[in-house]
């Protein structure tokens, strides 16, 4: 196993067309865009010896087939803020390092956690993503532990990164606020069969103050 025999790269292409039609006192009538994606990902093995290094990358285009200033927000693509015109087309890359020893590995930079605390939807046209490291580790039978800590976000319809914030549909939480720092830590222990118990916490700095949150699942 080497860096370039393990090595592999792909091309999807998505279509996405999304229409929703709003009611009652809705500033706007519709969200309607149609948009054409492709994505290349690219993912090398690792280099010998005890030490293994590796390089992952994935580049995205999207291509603009119908929408307008009244029609945005759908995620699809990005609208300038003032004149609420979409792009015709945007694109951008992300690249992630990874280290390896045994069964143990380290990530850093472009990341696609999926994790019960921090997930990046792959249902959209393209995902979100997130600037950071990841930790995993199956050194030990039947356990799978974790850790990581990410620093910005990237929205599925940006290309830039930005401070990390909470959603707020529900006005629950302070939208405004917004944080440099996500932490988690966990881990899955298979108990035999199908049986499998999940830990997880995290801590979430913001402006305002500090939240550490505990789940467990099985």
């Amino acid at each position: 196993m080497t860096f370039t025999e393990d090595s592999a790269a792909s091309l999807k292409a998505r279509n996405y067309y999304i229409n929703r039609d709003y009611k009652g006192s809705s500033p706007q009538s519709a969200s309607r865009e149609w948009a054409q994606g492709f994505i290349a990902s690219f993912a090398s093995g690792y280099t010998p010896g005890p030490l293994g290094l590796g390089l992952e990358g994935q580049a995205w285009l999207d291509l603009k087939l119908d929408s307008s200033s009244s029609r945005v927000g759908t995620g699809l693509l990005p609208n300038n803020p003032y004149t609420h015109e979409p792009s015709d087309e945007y694109s951008e890359l992300g690249l992630t390092t990874k280290a390896r020893i045994d069964k143990t590995e380290l990530r850093w930079g472009t990341l696609a956690p999926a994790r019960p605390v921090i997930y990046a939807s792959q249902t959209w046209l393209f995902s979100q993503t997130f600037r950071g490291a990841e930790l995993k580790s199956q050194q030990f039978d039947n356990m799978l532990l974790f850790l990581g800590q990410v620093d910005r976000n990237n929205l599925r319809d940006s290309t830039d990164y930005q401070p990390l914030s909470v959603a707020s549909p529900n006005g629950r939480f302070n939208p405004a606020a917004t944080s440099s720092r996500f932490r988690y830590v966990g881990g899955d222990f298979r108990l035999g069969g199908p049986l499998v118990v999940r830990l997880t916490t995290l801590s979430y700095e913001t402006c305002t103050g500090k939240v550490t949150w505990a789940s467990s699942r099985v």
